[in-house]
């Protein structure tokens, strides 16, 4: 047996062992059903309502909404349903990201031993919310990413997943954004435009284009371009001080609860530290670090390690 097939076989033994843990851990929580309501609602003739009488976008994922709906028209049943597409979703994601890590095989039997030994990671592995969708769609963009092609074709491809990961959850454009600005400068350069042209901006744009829709049918049906939670979350009242430190303890509580998950967070952080030996890995520690500051800004969220999954993927 030679050591490519070996490592194959533990990569699969890993795998294999992920799926055991998520399936041990599966469970649905209460604020899936926020959207899981909205789409029972539309499969049933009432339109993308929580209330039939009221056009308020109760829900933060359009994408993962549009992917449930079809199928829930099928199996008439939440629960079940949406563990086996987040299974589904969570599995190719790491499935995809073990293909990528396969240069270093060390390297990726660590990383699927952070996953599985993650708590975070896998409780939210199911769950029914978007987060396996943006697991899946994150390792993508990622992956795209690290082409590195500088063309058109990479370029656009590029702004479509990260349009994506945006339409599925609005805030993930901030993961996102340090990677696509290092691309529009490095496509920019490749081409050798000293100034950006409108043809890149306008690819990027175009990119865009199933976003910028979803917001233009949001703004013609619900009168608002962003999800109703948004607007109650930033007109809370609350002094700024005091969600800040409510972030602070979410982060703290992130350490405590994962300390596996907030160890490869900061390890990666670590690791990805702007100097002049690792400026190819600007972006990498951009978005950790946007993304840190932003959960801290708006004081966290009431469930565990929900808005650090994704910290733990990238990491």
């Amino acid at each position: 047996m030679n050591k490519i097939r070996l490592y194959n076989y533990i990569t699969l033994t890993f795998i294999l062992g992920l799926i055991f843990v998520i399936l041990k851990n599966a469970w649905v929580c209460d604020d899936s059903y926020i959207t899981f309501r909205v789409i029972d609602n539309f499969v049933n003739g009432y339109g993308l309502r929580w209330n039939v009488g009221e056009r308020v976008q109760a829900f933060t994922n359009p994408l993962w909404l549009l992917i449930i709906t079809p199928i829930y028209l099928f199996t008439h049943e939440f629960y079940i349903t949406s563990i086996i597409i987040s299974i589904m979703f969570s599995v190719t994601a790491v499935a995809i990201m073990s293909l990528k890590l396969r240069i270093n095989h060390s390297w990726l039997i660590a990383g699927i031993s952070i996953l599985i030994c993650s708590n975070s990671f896998v409780d939210y592995s199911t769950s029914g919310l978007e987060n396996t969708l943006s697991y899946l769609l994150i390792i993508i963009f990622l992956n795209i990413y690290l082409l590195k092609e500088l063309d058109r074709k990479w370029f656009f491809l590029l702004f479509l997943t990260a349009g994506f990961v945006v339409l599925n959850r609005m805030d993930h454009g901030i993961v996102v954004f340090p990677f696509l600005t290092a691309a529009f400068f490095g496509y920019n350069k490749k081409t050798y435009n000293k100034y950006f042209e409108l043809r890149s901006f306008l690819l990027a744009v175009y990119g865009f284009v199933p976003f910028i829709i979803w917001i233009l049918f949001s703004i013609i049906y619900y009168g608002f371009p962003f999800p109703n939670t948004a607007y109650a979350k930033l007109n809370t009242g609350i002094e700024r001080y005091l969600i800040l430190k409510q972030g602070v303890f979410y982060l703290l509580d992130f350490f405590t609860n994962d300390y596996i998950g907030a160890c490869a967070v900061s390890a990666a952080l670590i690791l990805t530290f702007p100097t002049k030996k690792r400026i190819r890995f600007l972006p990498f520690f951009f978005s950790l670090i946007l993304y840190l500051a932003y959960i801290v800004w708006i004081g966290g969220d009431f469930m565990s390690g929900r808005f650090l999954t994704i910290m733990i993927l990238i990491s």
